[in-house]
């Protein structure tokens, strides 16, 4: 019986391969799907004012620190107000994030949501001016897949999954070009014919991702390789 691998994403497939040597046909891609709780329909969470979203463990990785930053730039060219949430477990918290806040001044503009459940979650993505995650490496991010099935356009990174699995439902940007940040949130915020097409490119892009799809490629290589 041969040995067989299933990856959530092409990059880790490629990564993969190449890491351990392995012939292209023993691996699969197989995305995740998404909840049926993540969907346009329903409520919407109003906050006190209009907010960025950023939703994963806050971790070195997710590159936070770098979103504050960008996110500080940003406001210094707007008029009205807006907010910046951040939902996520702390467990392997990035020990930059309070340093830079503080450095920053954005404390008041800056809000931890902690652990979200999913019910609650999906009306903050619904809720979101976008969601948004300059992550340095994704295998996946599911998040980003939750936001563009609620109706909620993405600015992700180049790095990583993130051009595989978001593909033109967002804005991707350079993970160290702070610049670049900026100018994808002000897009968001405040053209609203450009937002809109990518919810609407955001919402069929997330179509792809189905726990039947996934279920039919894993049934179907367990068969061949049996």
């Amino acid at each position: 019986r041969s040995n067989h691998i299933i990856t959530i994403s092409q990059i880790v497939k490629d990564d993969v391969v190449h890491r351990y040597s392995l012939k292209q046909g023993t691996v699969t891609v197989a995305y995740p799907g998404v909840d049926g709780t993540f969907t346009n329909k329903g409520p919407a969470y109003e906050g006190d004012n209009p907010y960025f979203l950023f939703v994963g463990a806050l971790k070195p990785g997710k590159n936070i620190p770098f979103l504050l930053r960008g996110f500080a730039k940003f406001l210094t060219t707007q008029k009205k107000t807006m907010d910046l949430y951040l939902g996520g477990g702390e467990y392997w918290k990035d020990l930059n994030i309070d340093k830079e806040i503080v450095a920053l001044g954005i404390a008041p503009r800056v809000k931890k949501l902690g652990f979200v459940p999913d019910t609650k979650l999906a009306s903050y993505y619904r809720g979101a001016v976008t969601y948004t995650s300059p992550s340095l490496y994704e295998g996946f991010c599911l998040p980003a897949v939750e936001a563009m099935a609620c109706g909620c356009p993405v600015i992700g990174s180049t790095e990583g999954a993130f051009p595989e699995v978001v593909g033109d439902g967002g804005i991707l940007v350079d993970p160290y070009d702070a610049k670049a940040l900026t100018a994808a949130m002000d897009v968001m915020a405040n053209n609203r014919i450009k937002r809109t097409s990518y919810v609407k490119k955001g919402l069929r892009r997330a179509k792809k991702y189905s726990w039947e799809t996934f279920a039919k490629i894993i049934f179907e290589r367990i068969n061949q390789i049996s």
